[in-house]
């Protein structure tokens, strides 16, 4: 796997098919590389370069503390691990037992999170451009 990451964009200059390459090894490569390095690649018919970004994308939404969810009195998208930091423009605001002010974001239970992606895909939202969204919220 290391060997394939080092070495991927003489691969991706071969006339070869990628299609039969498994999820899992798929997911590795993502791992192994950087975004730095999959922003290096030069991969003009998008063989590879989408999966990638694909699987990434997955693993950071899989990490701990990194689900996304959407409020359901505003509609913005936030991070699970950052809720208690955010202020919801439409929560109601109310004063803690300390004298801080709060209004937070209150998760949507019918927020799906694979529905969202499908919807970026729809709207033709690449792999990179939704790695980069879920990675800025």
């Amino acid at each position: 796997i290391q060997f394939m990451c080092r070495h991927l964009n003489e691969i991706l200059k071969m006339t070869m098919d990628l299609n039969c390459l498994d999820q899992d090894l798929l997911k590795q490569m993502s791992l192994n590389l950087t975004v730095d390095e999959l922003d290096a690649l030069h991969d003009r018919r998008d063989r590879l370069l989408s999966k990638l970004y694909m699987k990434k994308l997955e693993s950071l939404l899989t990490q701990e503390g990194h689900q996304i969810a959407r409020c359901s009195l505003c509609g913005r998208l936030f991070a699970m691990k950052g809720m208690d930091r955010l202020v919801c423009s439409s929560a109601k605001i109310f004063i803690d037992f300390r004298g801080k002010v709060l209004a937070e974001h209150v998760p949507s239970t019918g927020f799906d999170i694979n529905r969202y992606l499908l919807g970026l895909r729809a709207k033709k939202m690449t792999w990179r451009e939704g790695y980069w969204r879920g990675w800025g919220i």
